[in-house]
């Protein structure tokens, strides 16, 4: 089975490949509950890995909420892999806030309450 990114930077200077996975707590159409802690996304990671991909996760939630964040949590890895000081003012603008990954019974409750 051949996966697709769901955003690619690729850049080829540094023979560089990142897989921006963006991912929502249950499928829009179908209402299942989708990208739970051991939801199987691990072979999805393994995928990437394996081509030489670097596989970065936000939940949908945080790219709505905080795209900003999510720009200064990309340029700081293009900054660690790459060395290139274009992204210093990104990265120093912003602090990263994780968040938790959920489960399938929580995803259960956000298809519920029909929260992404």
């Amino acid at each position: 089975y051949s996966y697709r990114p769901d955003i690619a930077i690729v850049w080829q200077k540094h023979n560089l490949y990142i897989d921006l996975e963006v991912d929502e707590p249950y499928d829009i159409v179908s209402r299942k509950p989708i990208h739970f802690f051991n939801s199987g996304d691990y072979l999805r990671n393994l995928y990437f890995i394996s081509q030489g991909w670097v596989v970065i996760r936000f939940s949908e939630e945080q790219v709505y909420k905080t795209a900003d964040h999510c720009v200064a949590y990309i340029a700081n890895i293009l900054k660690e892999i790459t060395k290139e000081s274009v992204f210093d003012e990104l990265i120093a603008t912003h602090e990263w806030e994780e968040q938790e990954r959920w489960g399938f019974e929580k995803a259960q409750e956000l298809v519920r309450q029909k929260h992404r």
